[in-house]
């Protein structure tokens, strides 16, 4: 079984069990021991009957790990349905980035998601092993396409991200980011979504 949340650039797959660690250990029915269920047959999921706990369906059987892990992906579907992810545009930010000191483009991802006033900035370090700290440039042309004033005030608060990171919003001019870019830091294996807001 798969759940899945629409975007407009394809949907998000989730298998199930994936959502409490199911490592699908050993061979069933007709499938081999191959890391994967059944998908011929049913079959039992030991981690997962544990958020099923005997009809409860209250999760009370789950480690603290696993509790973690299903808030995790509760946060990761419920952000997918957020207007500027689900049907907002995309803009790419590594094309100015690429121009400066900033981001290791073999790293680190940088965009953002817009939808009438819901903007936001999405950045996915893929490196396994290291925080990677930079400076994000985010162009004068991105706050017009996006319906902003490069001369006002703005703030990025955090909206998602991983369980041990730690963010302070922060508070910037728009010519700022375009200019001299904005200081930021992204945990290992990790993406990181921030709203960016105008300041009142």
């Amino acid at each position: 079984m798969l759940v899945t949340a629409c975007m407009n650039n394809g949907p998000l797959l989730i298998y199930n069990g994936q959502e409490v660690g199911e490592p699908a250990e050993g061979a069933q029915g007709f499938s081999g021991d191959d890391g994967r269920t059944s998908i011929f047959d049913y079959t039992c999921m030991p981690e997962l009957q544990k958020w099923v706990n005997k009809g409860k369906f209250d999760g009370k059987l789950l480690s603290e790990d696993q509790k973690l892990r299903r808030q995790f992906y509760a946060s990761l579907l419920s952000l997918c349905q957020r207007p500027a992810m689900a049907t907002g545009q995309f803009y790419d930010l590594m094309w100015v980035n690429q121009h400066y000191p900033g981001p290791d483009p073999d790293k680190i991802f940088a965009w953002l998601r817009h939808h009438q006033d819901e903007k936001l900035l999405c950045i996915a370090n893929f490196d396994p092993q290291h925080t990677h700290h930079f400076r994000l440039y985010i162009p004068i042309h991105a706050f017009g396409v996006m319906g902003l004033d490069v001369n006002d005030d703005f703030i990025l608060s955090p909206l998602f991200l991983q369980p041990s990171f730690s963010f302070e919003p922060i508070q910037f001019k728009g010519f700022i980011a375009a200019y001299d870019g904005i200081a930021l830091s992204v945990p290992p294996t990790s993406a990181s979504v921030f709203f960016l807001s105008k300041m009142d």
